[in-house]
């Protein structure tokens, strides 16, 4: 085993160490029921790191559960944050795929959990993005409330 590599610290720092947290993400069971999953991330956790689980997955375990992600294997997420109580999500492209009403609900609850209140607002590019609520009203926020 090589020199060191049980230590827990961050090797070429002078005793850096890496601190993780777990996180809750939302996945999807049976009709669009948004369910609640705990993630263990690096702390603080980073509301991009957190988004790219949803993207990951449930786990096999979670799988055979009932849980799925919504959100599709194919999204890239160019960067995420949350300022006063509203989260900004950047995506590459739409979201696409069979039902992107539960992929953005997914979005919304996972950012509700790190203290984003206020709701999400998706952009594509850079260019603010409607997305299809419940009930098929389009908005350019959704909230908790919206699901």
């Amino acid at each position: 085993m090589p020199f060191g590599l049980l230590k827990k610290t961050i090797p070429g720092t002078s005793g850096a160490k890496v601190v993780f947290t777990s996180q809750p993400v939302f996945f999807v069971r049976g009709s669009n029921h948004l369910v609640s999953v705990n993630r263990v991330v690096a702390k603080p956790a980073k509301f991009l790191d957190v988004l790219n689980n949803l993207v990951s997955g449930p786990t096999p375990l979670e799988m055979t559960r009932g849980l799925r992600s919504d959100v599709p294997a194919n999204t890239v997420f160019i960067s995420a944050q949350i300022i006063q109580g509203t989260g900004f999500v950047n995506l590459a492209k739409p979201l696409a795929g069979s039902n992107t009403v539960a992929a953005v609900g997914q979005i919304v609850w996972t950012a509700q959990a790190l203290c984003a209140v206020d709701g999400v607002e998706i952009f594509v590019g850079d260019i603010a993005h409607k997305v299809t609520l419940p009930g098929g009203a389009t908005s350019v926020i959704a909230t908790p409330g919206n699901y």
